[in-house]
């Protein structure tokens, strides 16, 4: 609604999707981890490595956004996106006022080859290395930190300072350095990774969706070290899906679409 001096009221963010696709090895030793990343090509952050996404167009709904996006820039569809959560930080684009709502998904290393297109001069898949730390500063805080590196440029450093109070526990994330990624997308990649690390009691962790059809307990060992899983949790949290009650569940999971 405009006001007398003919200025918006209630000026409105544009809003945009951002999706995180994270693909595990779990086969060998330690496993890897990947990124499916798109080279930008246009400004801002020409030339620099971006998640892929864009924005909204009238009459679609913010999954129906990802799911566009992720074809338009990188070829690959009919995955089953999870809403991650929002970022709304000032600033966080250099084109205005922007609104994130990120989605990520688990896949499998090795089915999925993404095709560049729309304004993606390049899509592929980053070798991720990742560093994790914690402190704990004598006012009760919980700090966690992030050293995310793809090989190329600085890496990006992320920290999530945790407080409890009255109101329970007070998350901040904090984008420290970007590193080699556009806008603040180290930030919600980390995200995405912490996650992956504290799946919601009682919902099947995603980490499960990097196993093939056919796995042994090293494997889903080996998923749960790459997800970032504390070994004391790891049985409590995979556990389930691996018994009976919960085994059938989690194979018709692995046989989704593009398994």
């Amino acid at each position: 609604m405009p006001t007398p001096d003919g200025k918006d009221r209630y000026p409105r963010p544009s809003v945009a999707a951002d999706i995180v696709l994270l693909a595990a090895d779990c086969a060998q030793g330690e496993g890897s981890l990947s990124v499916l990343l798109v080279e930008r090509a246009r400004q801002p952050f020409a030339g620099c490595l971006a998640l892929p996404g864009g924005f909204a167009q009238p009459g679609e709904t913010l999954a129906d956004t990802a799911a566009r996006e992720l074809e338009e820039e990188t070829g690959l569809s009919g995955l089953h996106l999870t809403e991650l959560g929002t970022t709304s930080t000032p600033g966080r684009d250099p084109r205005g006022w922007v609104i994130s709502c990120a989605y990520m998904a688990a896949l499998p290393a090795g089915l999925y080859a993404p095709r560049a297109g729309d304004d993606a001069a390049r899509a592929a898949w980053f070798a991720l290395a990742i560093t994790r730390t914690l402190a704990r500063p004598d006012d009760g805080s919980r700090v966690e930190s992030w050293e995310l590196s793809i090989g190329q440029g600085q890496a990006a450093r992320v920290s999530k300072h945790t407080r409890l109070d009255a109101l329970g526990c007070q998350a901040t994330w904090r984008l420290e350095h970007a590193g080699a990624f556009a806008f603040d997308h180290a930030l919600i990649l980390a995200r995405a990774l912490d996650a992956l690390a504290h799946p919601p009691r009682g919902e099947m962790p995603q980490a499960l969706f990097w196993l093939p059809k056919r796995f042994d307990q090293s494997r889903l060992l080996s998923a749960a070290r790459l997800a970032g899983i504390p070994q004391a949790m790891a049985a409590a949290c995979l556990a389930p899906w691996t018994k009976p009650a919960g085994e059938g569940l989690l194979q018709r999971a692995l046989e989704g679409p593009g398994r």
